[in-house]
């Protein structure tokens, strides 16, 4: 029998660097893929791209030769790059996605982003999300994406990014298990 394929998704925080959170994120975005890369070898990894979380999960994948898709939230996404670095890093980026999707938004708007996670949410068999914990945040944020998994019964790996943890949720709501403070081999356990 074939390995069976899944796709990761990848979301979180914007402002990674300003909360010095850029480093620990990186480590265990790259601990969890090079796991799922091995228990699964058909592994493909979806990611919006948008600066911060999404942007490291996708360097993370394209580093580790994991298929890439990705997600345009709007038009002119690519202003959001205005520095010559992430400019260069999101063309690269973009470039090695073996698909594309877009959104039919012309403008940087909440509901553009929204549509954006919820797409990789529903695309995804697992997702990874650089989060603090907190239950709140803008429309089309990580929070939102964090409460659709939940909601969905998806596979949730939990990068915490305020106590330098990974927890694990798996299963519906009212069904679910969480384990807390997990390392990656205990994770590949239980998927």
């Amino acid at each position: 029998m074939p390995p069976k394929a899944i796709t990761v998704g990848g979301i979180g925080h914007r402002d990674l660097e300003a909360l010095s959170e850029l480093p620990h994120v990186q480590l265990c975005f790259h601990r969890v893929l090079t796991g799922l890369a091995r228990r699964f070898p058909r592994l493909k990894a979806v990611s919006a791209l948008a600066t911060g979380a999404d942007t490291v999960f996708a360097q993370c994948a394209k580093t580790l030769s994991i298929p890439l898709e990705s997600v345009i939230p709007f038009a002119d996404f690519e202003a959001d790059f205005a520095d010559p670095q992430s400019h260069a890093r999101y063309h690269s980026l973009r470039g090695g996605a073996i698909c594309e999707h877009r959104h039919n938004f012309f403008e940087r708007s909440d509901r553009a982003y929204k549509k954006s996670m919820e797409w990789i949410v529903f695309r995804s068999n697992v997702v990874v999300a650089a989060w603090d914990g907190r239950h709140a945040g803008s429309p089309g944020g990580t929070w939102e994406a964090v409460s659709l998994c939940e909601a969905l019964g998806k596979t949730l790996i939990h990068v915490d990014t305020t106590n330098r943890t990974l927890n694990l949720r798996v299963g519906r709501s009212g069904r679910s298990a969480t384990f807390k403070e997990v390392s990656v081999d205990q994770i590949m356990r239980y998927l």
